[in-house]
């Protein structure tokens, strides 16, 4: 359990049961910027003052680590069950039950003689798909978005969000006017009004925000720009992420063959208990395993984005040893704070996957069942948008700071009370302009896939000229395309919210490495924020708090 410090001076702070939480001192101790918010607030379960392991003053700890060793015995279950009943066949139905006793009909040739030809056929057009055309196409959307977050982004960083901002009008009218098309109605209409005048009243809202955003968005491009191996650290744990994604369908669809009658059984219907316990289990891996990947790009992001922040001296290359180490620390001291954080989030993604499941196969006729499913769904739907928002700035201080889970969600949120920001953070609009350029990148993408479709031909990827497999040419290159984006917008989001929270925490720092960046910065948020932002007072040479 957590406990506060009243006294206006560092006290031993009392160890938990698991040795999870830090102690926030009293905050008369410093209100001001001339030393790190965290270091003067925050000590660990010793009593030493929480500090940054980039600045050296602190030897790194293995935090929750029960929880990183409940994650590998857990993977090498899953590994284990994989080597013994893993299987990509797929059981199907007598076809006596179908048919006829013979399992064809009389006019049916053999199908057994063609299977083998067909299987190589699909497999021949799917790698000539993933060659071809998916390949180029992601190739393309990394150029697209490198382009823009690295030549037009800097440039034009206002510019870029208010684009992206008056987008979204635009949009708004065309999925209205399609909506109305489709459902020709009275009621239809007024709901497509409403949402174009709800989209414009929204970005007269937000508009303010703009040198806010742009500033933000700088500061982490530039910093992820001057360390571009984080990308490579991103792709490959997303490549991770893919082959695990693989291995568990080769596993699960084992562990249902063997043990659950094959894919035409209903795995919630009455009497296979047995089987739908089995696919849960392997639903919550798929979620553990795949957030525990995802948090670890962020935590290894946050890291790399802290040391920029506060030494930059070790972040100033591409391959800097900031990435490596901070891959390390990601993969060794704070991965229990990784698995830990992770687990939540699966158990209640997990959660909805059941009661989902349970909605489907409900009795249609039980109302009250249906209104319990749905609100305890929206409710589950609630708390993981709660926890995932939790986990973004928690794994921030994880990163940097190397603290345990529990406390740096702790201490962030008192972070942000203590220094005025907590509307701020709300109010970024970075996560809505990179979406928009992951949007932009995947539909060059998909152009690009429609080209090298014409190009070729459509019989060489589908076997058919139809003009139908245009469409098919255009989604599978667009998705590949936001594939690719999103890894890099995902990099780059995590580099903005360490900033954010860098700022808050030791500006005067952040002013001595990075001055000028710090500077504009700092005259954007006192734009928007005069009153509880950061800002330049006259005579001083670093930014000032109110609080």
């Amino acid at each position: 359990m957590k406990r506060y410090q009243t006294a206006p001076v560092i006290q031993e702070a009392q160890k938990s049961d698991y040795e999870a939480v830090a102690t926030i001192v009293d905050e008369s101790i410093d209100s001001t910027n001339d030393k790190s918010w965290v270091e003067t607030h925050v000590v660990d379960v010793e009593g030493v003052p929480v500090t940054a392991p980039t600045s050296g003053n602190d030897i790194p700890k293995y935090r929750d680590t029960p929880f990183a060793i409940a994650f590998l015995l857990h993977l090498s279950v899953i590994l284990l069950v994989g080597a013994l009943y893993g299987s990509f066949d797929i059981n199907t139905p007598d076809a006596s039950e179908i048919t006829g006793e013979d399992g064809f009909d009389a006019d049916t040739p053999d199908s057994s003689e063609n299977t083998g030809d067909n299987d190589v056929e699909v497999a021949l057009y799917i790698k000539r798909v993933l060659m071809y055309m998916a390949l180029p196409c992601g190739a393309g959307a990394y150029v697209t978005s490198n382009f823009l977050t690295g030549v037009v982004l800097p440039l034009f960083p206002e510019g870029v969000v208010k684009v992206c901002l008056l987008s979204n009008i635009p949009s708004a009218i065309l999925f209205s006017v399609a909506l109305m098309a489709s459902y020709s109605s009275p009621f239809m209409i007024i709901v497509g009004l409403l949402m174009v005048a709800f989209t414009v009243y929204y970005v007269i809202a937000v508009w303010r925000f703009v040198p806010f955003t742009a500033c933000n968005l700088m500061m982490g491009v530039t910093g992820i720009n001057q360390n571009y191996g984080i990308y490579f650290v991103s792709l490959f744990l997303s490549l991770t992420s893919l082959a695990w994604i693989t291995f568990w369908s080769y596993a699960t669809n084992g562990v249902v063959q063997t043990f659950g009658g094959g894919v035409q059984s209903n795995y919630y219907d009455e009497g296979s208990n047995g089987s739908s316990l089995y696919v849960t289990l392997m639903v919550f891996s798929l979620y553990w395993t795949s957030v525990v990947l995802m948090n670890l790009t962020q935590t290894t992001v946050a890291g790399l984005m802290g040391t920029w922040c506060f030494d930059k001296e070790s972040a100033a290359t591409c391959c800097s040893s900031a990435v490596s180490s901070s891959l390390y620390r990601s993969c060794t001291y704070s991965f229990g704070s990784i698995c830990f954080g992770s687990l939540l989030n699966a158990i209640i993604m997990t959660l909805r996957f059941m009661l989902q499941q349970a909605r489907q196969n409900r009795d249609n006729d039980n109302l009250a069942c249906s209104i319990l499913l749905c609100v305890t769904q929206c409710i589950l739907a609630m708390i993981e948008s709660i926890i995932e928002y939790f986990n973004r700035w928690a794994y921030i201080f994880v990163g940097v700071y190397g603290m345990s889970y529990l406390e740096s969600g702790k201490a962030v949120l008192e972070l942000f009370q203590a220094r005025g920001l907590t509307a701020i953070v709300s109010d970024d609009l970075s996560s809505s302009v990179l979406n928009s350029i992951t949007l932009l990148s995947g539909l060059c993408a998909g152009i690009i896939g429609v080209g090298i479709n014409g190009y070729i031909g459509g019989a060489f990827f589908f076997g058919e000229t139809a003009e139908s497999y245009k469409i098919w040419a255009f989604w599978i290159s667009f998705l590949s395309g936001v594939v690719i984006s999103s890894i890099m917008m995902s990099v780059i989001q995590g580099a903005v919210q360490t900033v954010i929270v860098c700022y808050a925490d030791n500006p005067k720092k952040l002013l001595e490495n990075h001055r000028e960046d710090t500077t504009k910065m700092t005259e954007a948020w006192m734009s928007v924020y005069p009153d509880v932002s950061f800002y330049s007072s006259l005579g001083t040479e670093h930014p000032v708090v109110n609080v």
